[in-house]
């Protein structure tokens, strides 16, 4: 996907993710941003230069705030969220491919259950 996703949109997963967040939920800020994507408040600080970097958002000085700038998408930032958007719906339906209502519904269960443990702070090897 990581291949893909630069070759159609010039951007990382994580960078487009990141648009799909803020089209979602505009003028989100950097710790809700980090939130969004479960990454650190340093992940997505830097990212947050890449994306302004590369044209796809801008900060927006907040009125009554102007310690905060939020970011919202540019025109190309819709513009590129959108192709993406394309792209992994065409890339799941390719994966899903074959598989029934019931065998995928038992990935998923799985994969839900793989995120869960991977937020719990106990060690896996817990009596």
């Amino acid at each position: 996907m990581e291949r893909e996703t630069r070759a159609a949109v010039s951007l990382t997963t994580l960078e487009l993710t990141a648009l799909w967040a803020l089209s979602s939920r505009p003028g989100l800020g950097i710790q809700a941003l980090a939130d969004a994507l479960h990454v650190d408040h340093a992940v997505v600080s830097r990212l947050a230069k890449q994306l302004v970097r590369k044209g796809v958002a801008r900060r927006v000085v907040d009125p009554n705030d102007r310690r905060k700038a939020p970011l919202e998408l540019t025109d190309a930032g819709v513009a590129k969220a959108e192709r993406g958007r394309r792209l992994l719906d065409h890339a799941n339906a390719r994966i899903a491919s074959g598989f029934t209502d019931d065998e995928l519904a038992t990935v998923a269960r799985f994969l839900e259950n793989l995120i869960a443990v991977g937020k719990e702070t106990a060690p896996l090897e817990s009596p």
